[in-house]
């Protein structure tokens, strides 16, 4: 089973992004990326560098959040609270006018919640209106594989990755007997 697993270089004025963190911990099995936190760049560069794959999981940090959470949707909307890293900010844009509102992702989060059985991983029908939601939704528009996008807090410490890695094995170990 071939698995990508993508994340995000530092924005917004941080110095570190936990998802950049995060994939440098996982398994070299896995194809790894590091995408830009500019539009339409993330997803441009993906779109040239994804080989083949089964699994799709994209890694994003969400400061303000406390849990890790695995995003249920993506919304087809762009409204930018703070500029990408090229300077852009965008303003109530559809990402793609033919779609709805919502895009689901093909994975079942609630059974997925209930095998990790963790109180720091919880689900998230909001996966935002910034880079992140622009990828999950371009994905989940454009590939008809499993896909997911975890949101993950400012984690610092070792301990915290110590706690991210595991949880990031869990999931991988739990979908590659789902797939």
């Amino acid at each position: 089973m071939r698995i990508t697993v993508t994340a995000f270089e530092p924005f917004g004025g941080f110095n570190t992004n936990s998802s950049f963190t995060a994939i440098s911990q996982l398994n070299d099995s896995i194809d790894k990326l590091i995408l830009p936190v500019s539009y339409p760049d993330a997803y441009i560069y993906l779109k040239e560098h994804l080989k083949e794959s089964d699994l799709i999981i994209l890694l994003g940090m969400a400061a303000s959040r406390k849990t890790i959470s695995l995003e249920e949707r993506a919304r087809n909307i762009l409204e930018f609270k703070i500029p990408d890293n090229s300077g852009l900010i965008l303003s109530n844009k559809t990402i793609d006018d033919t779609k709805d509102e919502y895009l689901y992702s093909q994975i079942n989060i609630d059974k997925l919640i209930n095998e990790l059985n963790s109180d720091i991983v919880t689900k998230s029908n909001d996966a935002g209106t910034f880079i992140c939601n622009y990828l999950y939704f371009s994905v989940l528009k454009d590939y008809q594989i499993p896909s997911i996008f975890i949101h993950i807090p400012n984690y610092q410490t070792d301990d915290e990755f110590k706690i991210l890695n595991n949880i990031l094995n869990k999931i991988i170990n739990h979908l590659k007997g789902e797939l």
